[in-house]
């Protein structure tokens, strides 16, 4: 892989999405002189097959979150930096600050995505059709202080979106295709409801 390449972690919201698009544009622009190819986006066919490998071997062997792994041991080592995306209310979801911090542990620069203002539905139009003309977000370095608060094991809940209420974010039925829209996802609140995993279901 080559290693001038920047990693993209971003919610699963966007993926497929016309934001993770206009997001990858704005990246490129920001951090790469506008060269597309240089965004290593986990929203890759290839990048799904590696992972789905990997959560398959995690059911073999009951071992959580072996999918992740495959990013991990495979990916991430082969890229020179992220860009964390956070949810629109500046925190991040688990995955993306499990991936941020790796980059933080092998000393590598981390970006945030972080929007100037609370977005209406026609700024994120606006945004999606204009990413580089348009000043709804920003992307810069981590803090030191939000270094902090990625580093810790457990990692702290100021900056970083707890494992279930990330699920909420996520998904508007746990794992069942459709989910939550991204630019609704930090309104909801804990605790589950009642049906949010299938099986709960009558």
């Amino acid at each position: 892989m080559d290693k001038n390449k920047i990693y993209f972690a971003h919610p699963v919201n966007i993926y497929d999405q016309p934001l993770e698009a206009a997001m990858v544009q704005l990246i490129a622009h920001c951090l790469t002189d506008g060269d597309l190819d240089a965004i290593e986006n986990p929203n890759q066919p290839h990048h799904q097959k590696g992972y789905d490998a990997g959560a398959a071997r995690a059911r073999q062997s009951s071992t959580q979150h072996q999918g992740m792994k495959y990013f991990f041991d495979e990916v991430l080592p082969g890229c020179s930096g992220c860009v964390a995306m956070p949810f629109l209310d500046g925190r991040m979801g688990l995955g993306v600050a499990g991936e941020a911090k790796r980059f933080l542990q092998a000393v590598k620069p981390v970006w945030m995505v972080e929007p100037t203002h609370m977005p209406t539905p026609a700024d994120l139009i606006d945004f999606i059709e204009h990413p580089l003309d348009s000043t709804l977000f920003r992307i810069r370095p981590l803090t030191p202080e939000e270094e902090s608060l990625l580093l810790p094991e457990e990692q702290d809940p100021q900056l970083v979106v707890p494992h279930q209420e990330t699920r909420l974010r996520t998904w508007l039925v746990y794992n069942q295709g459709e989910k939550r829209p991204y630019e609704e996802a930090h309104l909801v609140t804990m605790p589950i409801p009642e049906g949010f995993y299938p099986a709960e279901s009558s």
